[in-house]
């Protein structure tokens, strides 16, 4: 029975399970076979003769919480007896040097998500320039391929920093999948044209969807003609939450952060999420201010517009809204007004496909997590690799 589940934990198919033992210095070592000895020379193709032999014993496995289990395998040194050539053998998942398994690298691979490559080494009591050097050399084959898998059909596109302030890069995301499937550094027009020429695939999206910076639309159209822009609802309506913030700092004279910041909640908060007491407090902070109030409620008539079944309802609510406050008192909702039309079709594609850029602004919020956790990193293409590898949707 044990001998079967140690086959199982083992995982090596050129081997048989030989022994299961203790070592004097309390390591479990699995000593293992060979099936088949592959002795022919690759140039005569004649029987070869084995005149040296030894033994490596190597980690193999490791299971947190329990004991690392080691194998140790047999050596073969051959010699051709027609050309003399001489070699050792070779199997599938042991590396000619080191004393790790292929095996053993891909487990601490899947380990490092979520850690630190430090963290991970002091747990296993390895160098870390050995844990980084083995990560990095299984990425490649954690990492999703191209070649066998579908084109995306929807993309979300946003863009994060590598050193805020200085540098910063943009990122394609599936939102279906999670995967984002490339990065390019910065962020300005030609460098998201470029980005988007070097597009993985073939076959570019039906849809993407991007915030509301200036020309976001015109330059990915550019590159893809036919693809349908989606404006973000988050940075739509923070159109108006920010304009309601500018309001309230002109006409408050609060001076304390927590009642700021409790002003605020008041005022971006949905109605039906604040108590009775708390809807009394935002109806005294909007009294004797008719362009604040103003600001609030264009705020809740284009939540309300997202709220539309399809996009003729969309359409209906979208136009309202504009004939409603294009020629207000409120100068601040003249100006959103106006971005609003000039991103009027994007906008009603949300009707038609439902998305939103949610994922790949959660997946910024990971993307700083690391920044923070490695405190920088300075190889840019370990660090675009380390962000493939672990913002992905769960």
């Amino acid at each position: 029975m044990y001998r079967q589940f140690t086959k199982e934990l083992i995982q090596l198919k050129e081997f048989r399970l030989h022994e299961l033992f203790k070592s004097e210095d309390d390591r479990w070592i699995a000593t293992l076979k060979p099936v088949q000895i592959h002795n022919r020379c690759t140039k005569c193709d004649v029987k070869a003769h084995t005149h040296n032999r030894k033994s490596r014993t190597l980690r193999h496995q490791w299971i947190p919480g329990r004991r690392d289990l080691y194998v140790q395998i047999p050596v073969y040194r051959f010699r051709c007896p027609v050309c003399q050539t001489t070699w050792s053998s070779r199997w599938e998942g042991i590396p000619q040097r080191g004393h790790v398994t292929d095996h053993f690298k891909t487990t601490v691979t899947k380990y490092c998500f979520g850690k630190t490559i430090q963290e991970v080494a002091d747990h296993l009591l390895e160098p870390y320039s050995n844990i980084e050097r083995w990560f990095y050399e299984q990425a490649s084959e954690l990492i999703p391929d191209t070649d066998q898998t579908l084109p995306p059909e929807q993309l979300c596109l946003d863009e994060f920093a590598i050193r805020k302030g200085h540098r910063y890069a943009f990122a394609l995301m599936d939102p279906t999948t999670g995967h984002i499937w490339q990065m390019n550094e910065g962020k300005d027009r030609k460098s998201i044209q470029d980005g988007l020429i070097q597009y993985p695939f073939r076959q570019p999206p039906k849809v993407v969807v991007t915030d509301l910076a200036p020309g976001m639309a015109e330059t990915i159209i550019d590159v893809w003609p036919n693809v349908e822009i989606v404006a973000d609802k988050f940075h739509v309506i923070q159109l108006l939450t920010r304009a309601i913030e500018q309001g309230r700092k002109m006409l408050s004279t609060e001076n304390k952060h927590k009642k700021i910041r409790h002003q605020r909640r008041l005022l971006m908060t949905l109605p039906s999420k604040l108590k009775d007491h708390e809807l009394e407090e935002r109806d005294r902070l909007l009294k004797d201010q008719p362009k604040l109030q103003e600001l609030y409620q264009a705020l809740q008539d284009l939540r309300n517009m997202y709220e539309a079944k399809d996009l003729q309802e969309g359409d209906r609510y979208f136009k309202q809204w504009i004939q409603k406050y294009m020629y207000g008192v409120v100068p601040a909702l003249q100006k959103v007004a106006k971005t609003l039309l000039q991103w009027k079709k994007p906008i009603l594609n949300f009707f038609s496909y439902g998305l939103t850029n949610g994922p790949m602004e959660g997946t910024n919020n990971k993307i700083k997590v690391l920044k923070r956790k490695a405190y920088g990193y300075r190889n840019q293409d370990r660090f675009f690799t380390r962000i493939r590898l672990e913002c992905k949707q769960p």
